[in-house]
């Protein structure tokens, strides 16, 4: 772009004008537009009737049940409880497939312990001879050191008290 500018020379004194082409130095602008770039995904498609067929375990959780209840339509939480187990059925009943993947609801929150019963062992119940019961027998657990005797009752006493005391007794 050339642009002329006229100079008007001696205007004010009176003299003769003259008018005298200028050229400035010519500016261009550029714009340019990049268009906004745009990433789409594709997952691959799910094969419904296999997932809805899949086999299934009580209280499950993972990624084959989170696909499953997508597949459902349901709230996906990975956990195969009762909520899916419902929707599980009522969709295969009504596809008209098979129900063997879709597990029974437990009786039970436990596993039992075990069919056995327990052995118990009495402890036998060992006494102070006559001679140490009442006064006597606080006096010989005050001597020993040994407060289980006070009672009179040794069952409550260790082994080497129980000894000690047979011991003495004869």
């Amino acid at each position: 772009m050339l642009i002329l500018v006229a100079l008007v020379s001696g205007a004010c004194s009176g003299g003769g004008s003259s008018v005298s082409p200028t050229s400035l130095p010519s500016t261009t602008s550029t714009t340019t537009t990049v268009a906004p770039t745009t990433t789409t995904t594709t997952e691959a498609p799910v094969d419904e009737e296999a997932v809805l067929l899949a086999s299934y375990g009580w209280n499950e959780r993972g990624a084959g049940v989170r696909v499953l209840q997508g597949v459902l339509g349901i709230g996906v939480d990975g956990h195969y409880g009762p909520a899916t187990r419902a929707a599980h059925l009522a969709e295969i009943e009504e596809r008209g497939l098979a129900a063997a993947g879709v597990p029974a609801v437990p009786t039970t929150t436990a596993e039992p312990a075990s069919t056995e019963v327990p052995t118990t062992t009495e402890v036998p119940t060992t006494t102070a001879p006559v001679a140490f019961g009442g006064m006597g027998a606080e006096i010989v657990a005050q001597l020993l050191g040994q407060p289980c005797i006070a009672d009179g009752a040794l069952s409550d006493c260790p082994p080497s008290v129980i000894a000690l005391v047979s011991g003495l007794t004869g």
